[in-house]
């Protein structure tokens, strides 16, 4: 089973799609793969998804979490849940991290890292792997959601500066001319990233337009 949340949440069965019902599940589901393989407590849960409502909530709880079961596991025996796991003092998402793009991402950008400065062409490779993964923004439909701010806008920065470090390995590889165009739209979507326009002025330098690559400053 696939878990996919840069975009909109997705959890893929056998290559197809599984319809994961309601908001509140889908919100749920979002939570507690936030927090994958580690347990959250029904206090937060609540307090997450309901806020001020969350002492009356309880049962309506248990009924999303039984839903989403047979949801992620509709062939499963009664009682017998091996992907959303009760444990004390909550429940828990017990995944595979090779299955969750999330995870993968984050692997891919570790692994490209580690391999910049020996071999470029790696690295490059890595991290346009780790960025073909997003569909969107990560966890997007929860924008609005407090749960999810913190991973959110850490996935944002690492997406951003995975872009940077591509560029940094595509320029240590010789590709200047084909970059000059993605840097002039990136420095329109992001104004204030400076290595956006040192980089924007490297490659018009190595494209032969010195005069360019002034004027980019500004």
């Amino acid at each position: 089973m696939e878990f996919q949340a840069l975009g909109p949440l997705r959890v893929v069965r056998d290559g197809e799609a599984v319809e994961l019902g309601p908001q509140m599940q889908r919100r749920l589901l979002a939570l507690l793969l936030i927090n994958h393989n580690e347990v959250v407590s029904t206090e937060a849960i609540l307090e997450s998804l309901w806020g001020d409502d969350a002492g009356e909530k309880k049962s309506a709880l248990q009924v999303y979490v039984s839903r989403l079961r047979t949801a992620l596991e509709p062939d499963r025996a009664r009682g017998d849940a091996s992907v959303l796991c009760t444990r004390e003092p909550g429940y828990v998402l017990e995944i595979d991290p090779a299955r969750y793009d999330v995870a993968v991402f984050d692997r891919l950008i570790t692994d490209a890292h580690s391999a910049i400065a020996e071999s470029p062409a790696h690295a490059a490779k890595a991290f346009g792997s780790a960025l073909d993964l997003w569909r969107g923004d990560a966890f997007e439909e929860f924008v609005y959601d407090d749960f999810s701010q913190v991973e959110r806008e850490r996935l944002e920065q690492a997406r951003v500066a995975a872009i940077e470090d591509r560029i940094d390995a595509d320029l240590a590889l010789g590709r200047t001319g084909e970059l000059v165009s993605e840097l002039e739209r990136l420095r329109e979507l992001h104004p204030l990233r400076e290595r956006f326009v040192a980089q924007h002025m490297l490659a018009l330098y190595r494209a032969g337009r010195a005069p360019d690559a002034l004027r980019a400053l500004t």
